[in-house]
């Protein structure tokens, strides 16, 4: 990641992605919206480190 701004367009893109799922209930939108979780995990890992992101829940 390489600045604030680029992590929160990161995390907007996976919000916008989680509420299509939620009001489609497609499965290609929870694909994409599990997809972007991830990125958004490994991004807040690479910021964060290892330690702090192990005790989150999945939501799915």
């Amino acid at each position: 990641m390489e600045d604030i701004k680029e992590y929160a367009a990161l995390i907007e893109r996976m919000r916008t992605a989680q509420a299509e799922y939620f009001r489609t209930r497609a499965q290609v939108a929870l694909t994409v919206s599990v997809k972007l979780e991830k990125i958004v995990d490994e991004a807040t890992e690479s910021i964060l480190g290892p330690d702090r992101i192990k005790n989150q829940t999945k939501l799915f």
